[in-house]
């Protein structure tokens, strides 16, 4: 996604909106002359997919989202800091769509990555106002006992990261641009009804409520869910073997034709 690896890095936020990266993923299939694919995203990946389902559904084949269910658009916009107060778990949101959040995890890589990328057991807390920012810039604490990371990988996801965090902080800054672009657009809260649809989660997983998931279910037809007990918000990482049988199971139950399971 743009912002993140060797992708270019906007300054302004508008250019992450999901209507501009579902539209970068559309124009990625064309290049690869591929007219339908089966979308996965994690996270803000999911989030993502879900608005590819409903900006570009004619080349989608399936749809696959892990941690984040479908949220359909808003009829009314609700600034992210509004949330953080009326909903406490978005406290962190609001730091990272902050102007000055950009500088200070940029100066605190190694602890930003450490409170965020943890097991279950040894999750810290951060959701609430003000608590990411204590904790990243507090020098006293070491937060490596309970990362998901080992070394190796954690200087892998620094070395990413050094070239800056405005492209990934960005998606957060977009709460406006994103209604205003789905309003205008017209967009369904209901995914198609032939779309078949997975989603994976951990029962861990606090920013994944178990009434977000069954919301899910009232505007996807087809929506088949996989819960992993014991499992975080990093699914990918606690439970690799799991998601990667439970991917494969769902594809290979739905009617693909052969010309399309070459181009996948």
């Amino acid at each position: 996604m743009l912002g993140y690896g060797e992708t270019d890095m906007p300054r302004d936020s508008s250019a992450y909106s999901t209507k501009n990266i579902c539209n970068d993923i559309s124009a990625l299939l064309d290049f690869l002359d591929i007219s339908k694919a089966v979308v996965i995203g994690h996270d803000w990946g999911a989030y993502t997919a879900g608005r590819f389902a409903l900006w570009h559904p004619e080349r989608l084949i399936a749809l696959v989202m892990l941690a984040v269910p479908y949220i359909p658009p808003t009829l009314q916009h609700m600034p992210v800091e509004e949330m953080a107060r009326k909903y406490p778990s978005y406290g962190y949101q609001a730091y990272f769509a902050s102007e000055a959040s950009t500088p200070e995890i940029e100066a605190n890589l190694v602890s930003f990555l450490q409170v965020l990328f943890r097991t279950p057991e040894k999750t810290l807390p951060f959701t609430k106002l003000g608590q990411f920012q204590g904790l990243i810039t507090n020098k006293q604490i070491d937060f490596a006992d309970g990362c998901l990371l080992d070394d190796h990988d954690l200087q892998i996801y620094v070395s990413r990261f050094q070239r800056g965090m405005l492209g990934p902080l960005s998606y957060y800054r977009t709460t406006r641009t994103r209604f205003e672009e789905e309003k205008s657009a017209l967009l369904p809260a209901h995914l198609p009804p032939n779309l078949h649809v997975l989603f994976i989660y951990g029962t861990k997983d606090a920013t994944c409520p178990p009434s977000a998931v069954r919301n899910a279910h009232k505007f996807i037809s087809r929506l088949n869910t996989v819960a992993l007990e014991d499992v975080g918000h990093w699914v990918m990482l606690e439970a690799q073997d799991r998601i990667t049988s439970e991917v494969l199971r769902f594809l290979s139950s739905l009617e693909i034709s052969a010309s399309q399971k070459s181009r996948m």
